[in-house]
């Protein structure tokens, strides 16, 4: 997600870009009509994308970077940028000797966000999930009623909403395709799409949305 936001800006910046992406897709997070809109539109504004090798090596030239994959393609360019997320920053914080389990420095919880040490709760970008601000905030207010006994609904990162701001911009909620018919069974989704093409206020460009 992060390497499609910079690879777009760049672009518009007028930046020959070339994104390389291990998963199989751009944003593979996303609905599959997602993200086949969005590797179009990537490729008719002169994004190139390689997607499905890993980097394997990365070494700096007289003009620049060269980058190899796992499968031997290279890449030659100015800069790489390299956009791999964010990780927590726990260390140091005692939690570990509060008997606090860590995971690669996230924070274990249970549901309620509880993590099973005395009054201890955890909340935001160092419990695993999504790191988003509002989930952030979603967090803070729940456990604040969790502490109340108000017994608050728990928050659910399927029920998040996320954006990927790129050109075109991804907005998302609840389950992808696959993940709906993973769970409730492929004869019980019913796949709907309106595409928004035609309304003047969206760029001719612009993909068309779906909802599920």
């Amino acid at each position: 997600m992060i390497g499609s936001e910079f690879a777009s800006v760049w672009k518009s910046y007028g930046v020959d870009v070339t994104i390389i992406e291990g998963a199989p897709s751009l944003v593979p997070n996303e609905d599959p009509d997602i993200i086949k809109q969005l590797e179009k539109t990537f490729k008719a504004r002169g994004i190139s994308f390689s997607t499905g090798t890993f980097f394997k090596d990365v070494e700096e030239t007289a003009d620049g970077v060269k980058v190899t994959l796992e499968d031997g393609t290279t890449f030659e360019a100015d800069l790489c940028l390299v956009a791999v997320g964010r990780g927590p920053v726990t260390d140091g914080l005692g939690l570990e000797d509060q008997g606090i389990t860590l995971d690669r420095g996230f924070v274990m919880t249970d549901d309620r966000l509880h993590t099973g040490v005395g009054n201890i709760y955890a909340v935001g970008d160092i419990v695993p999930g999504l790191q988003l601000a509002h989930r952030g905030y979603q967090h803070g207010i729940f456990v604040a009623e969790e502490i109340a006994n108000n017994s608050p609904m728990t928050v659910l990162d399927i029920n998040i909403p996320k954006v990927t701001y790129c050109e075109p911009e991804i907005m998302s909620i609840g389950y992808t395709q696959p993940m709906a018919e993973e769970t409730y069974g492929k004869d019980q989704i019913e796949v709907t799409k309106y595409n928004l093409v035609s309304n003047g206020s969206r760029p001719s460009s612009g993909p068309a949305e779906s909802s599920r």
